[in-house]
């Protein structure tokens, strides 16, 4: 019995070691966001797709799931919630709600709520991208204004 239970083990950790080993996505394939060492450290993504990533982002509302706010960690995302402004010319106030998992550029997305008293929209959730080293977003999302940075 230990036997058997042995070599299923094995072969548990065989498969295991397929997945995690395989090579990039095939030739002529643009391949999907993966998390990488430089991209736990703070770095921004090398990624051989992102430009077309960032293409298709573009598509988007800024801040939205398919395209979120770029920023430099989460000093960068605060200095871009400081610098937006409601309608009513005042700053909104915010929190972090928290992650939602991997965004559409392969790292982890965060989720602000963000309101404004007495203007419109009176609440707007923000999704933020913090992977994006020396970024600094200078377009507001849809419905706000932006101090220059």
């Amino acid at each position: 019995m230990l036997r058997k239970g042995g070599r299923l083990i094995a072969g548990l950790l065989a498969l295991l070691c397929a997945g995690a080993c395989a090579g990039g996505p095939a030739a002529g394939t643009m391949g999907g966001p993966q998390v990488s060492d430089q991209l736990l450290k703070g770095g921004q993504l090398l990624q051989p797709w992102l430009g077309a990533a960032l293409k298709e982002a573009a598509r988007h509302p800024l801040g939205s799931k398919e395209n979120p706010v770029r920023a430099d960690m989460p000093g960068g995302q605060r200095a871009y919630l400081a610098r937006l402004r409601c309608t009513n010319d005042a700053p909104p106030t915010w929190r972090r709600v928290g992650n939602l998992g991997s965004g559409v550029f392969g790292s982890i997305v965060d989720q602000y709520d963000v309101r404004c008293e007495g203007a419109h929209p009176p609440r707007t959730i923000i999704l933020m991208d913090m992977y994006f080293k020396g970024h600094v977003e200078a377009r507001a999302i849809d419905g706000f204004e932006i101090a220059p940075p």
